[in-house]
């Protein structure tokens, strides 16, 4: 099962994103970019919608660039309708990122001269949430399997008790 993030990002931020996508792919993280799918005719905001929803994380970068960007704070109004875990990691040369939608949210701080420092944060995070996201569906299959079995053998049974077979002694009771 594959665990995908929505990378939402200002095109100014190009090189930080190209990193941030590398590490992503090497521990088995599918990230999403806007730039990487094109649709030619489509609404770019539907895009993008339909994008973030299918994601299981969002992972928005907020640099002094970006900060002000109208797409970024509407990629992030997706994700908080969406209901999925909006992860900012944030230029360290910003003191109060003014992105009202992430207001009092947690955040990773970056290094804008070496953001590998902050991406092994990031990806212990996700990382930590791709497993929840597998052991919730290991469990809701095992769950789904007891249920199933448990079934099969009461619609068993009670076949079996109507021609007058136990099927827990396996002989006739009559």
């Amino acid at each position: 099962m594959v665990y995908s993030v929505f990378l939402s990002h200002n095109t100014t931020d190009r090189e930080w994103v190209e990193q941030i996508e590398q590490k992503l792919w090497r521990e088995g993280i599918r990230p999403y970019l806007f730039e990487y799918n094109p649709q030619p005719g489509e609404p770019v905001s539907e895009k993008i919608e339909n994008a973030i929803g299918k994601s299981d994380a969002f992972v928005v970068l907020v640099t002094e660039e970006g900060q002000f960007s109208k797409w970024l704070n509407a990629e992030i109004g997706y994700a908080k309708a969406a209901d999925i875990p909006i992860i900012p990691l944030v230029d360290e040369r910003i003191n109060n990122p003014e992105l009202p939608f992430i207001g009092g949210t947690e955040y990773i701080r970056i290094n804008p001269k070496n953001i590998g420092d902050a991406l092994p944060v990031l990806v212990k995070d996700l990382s930590k949430r791709k497993v929840k996201k597998h052991l919730f569906w290991g469990v809701l299959a095992v769950g789904f399997s007891y249920l199933f079995v448990h079934d099969k053998l009461v619609k068993k049974k009670s076949e079996s008790s109507k021609h007058g077979i136990d099927l827990d002694n396996q002989h006739r009771t009559d």
